[in-house]
């Protein structure tokens, strides 16, 4: 009997292997043929990384096993993984310096009133950035801003709204808004100023893109659409202001870097975190520093920093020399990117 059991296992085990390496497989053939264009294929798309945890241990049970075909399969998925996310651990040092004037940018999500926007005015004065990119803000968190950061950042663009649909621009340097009439449905209506810097204009735009919900499918196709128009919108005013010098586009685009919005954007723009940063760089769901495994969201205990939606992108004239994920207090349920930049041919 035992023996039979046994022999069963044997059998199972492998099936499951198979099964396991076939299911990854025809989702990365899905998701290269398709992208996320597919109904709720963006949600699987945002977690797949996590479809390759497994796959260490397929090596050695096929080593084990001397299955050539499993262990080729393998390969494959590793291809596959390396692909995708093989370029977040590339050992980055920033892009080469010139010596030019460097400034920091750090663009942060304050979760509105659910946050304690004390904390993160502290982790804010940690990281003492020369501009903030700010999303989700409240009349609340205006005020506190206002009131508490108002001698290190003297020029501020505060839109707060009702339910952490606000924006928010704080600058050490003399900024000037640039007003333009924005189309469909944000989350914030985008922020966009100039600072000057070593005799250049530089261009900075705060956004906030709704995110989308696992709900009716006429909703999630809605959702998705309307991120691609805003990030078409996006690319036609970058394509004006880039005229004027350097620009930098940053905030909460509730996308991961395997969207079709994240592509959009990148064909005009680089990503400071691919330049500059190392790791997969997660921003969400986050909570107090040093972390523990569970991030709690609306009183649902969720894992810590499971997706990368927070982002800096910036035109080629600029050079990354740094990028990291700020501190983060619990103010706020994502962690603030931060980017240390340095102009190019200076």
């Amino acid at each position: 009997m035992s023996t039979s059991k046994n022999i069963q296992r044997s059998g199972i085990v492998p099936r499951v292997a198979w099964l396991y390496v076939l299911g990854v497989l025809s989702w990365a053939a899905v998701y290269f043929l398709a992208g996320d264009r597919i109904l709720y294929f963006e949600f699987i798309n945002a977690l797949a990384v996590y479809f390759f945890i497994p796959l260490p241990l397929m090596f050695i049970f096929a080593w084990r096993k001397g299955d050539k075909g499993l262990g080729l399969a393998n390969a494959l998925m590793l291809i596959v993984f390396l692909a995708l996310w093989g370029p977040l651990f590339v050992p980055n040092s920033g892009q080469a310096s010139n010596g030019a004037e460097t400034f920091k940018v750090m663009t942060y999500n304050l979760q509105g009133n659910a946050g304690d926007v004390n904390d993160s005015i502290e982790a804010i004065r940690t990281e003492d950035a020369d501009v903030l990119l700010l999303q989700e803000i409240t009349p609340q968190v205006a005020n506190a801003l206002r009131e508490h950061l108002s001698e290190s950042y003297p020029w501020q663009n505060l839109d707060p709204r009702p339910y952490a649909s606000g924006m928010a621009i704080l600058s050490k340097l003399p900024m000037e808004t640039l007003q333009f009439e924005w189309v469909d449905r944000w989350n914030g209506w985008p922020q966009v100023v100039q600072v000057e810097l070593g005799g250049q204009k530089v261009t900075l735009i705060n956004v906030h893109l709704h995110a989308s919900r696992p709900t009716l499918p006429s909703l999630v196709e809605k959702a998705a659409a309307n991120r691609e128009r805003n990030a078409a919108s996006l690319m036609d005013v970058i394509a004006q202001v880039s005229q004027d010098g350097p620009v930098i586009l940053a905030g909460d685009f509730n996308v991961t870097h395997l969207s079709t919005v994240y592509k959009t954007i990148t064909t005009q723009l680089d990503d400071a975190w691919m330049l500059a940063g190392f790791g997969f760089g997660h921003t969400f769901p986050a909570d107090a520093d040093p972390p523990g495994l569970l991030a709690w969201k609306r009183g649902v205990p969720l894992p810590q920093k499971i997706v990368r939606i927070d982002y800096i992108f910036h035109t080629g004239d600029l050079l990354p020399q740094d990028a990291y994920r700020g501190v983060n207090l619990g103010g706020s349920d994502h962690r603030a990117v931060v980017t240390v930049f340095e102009l190019a041919g200076k």
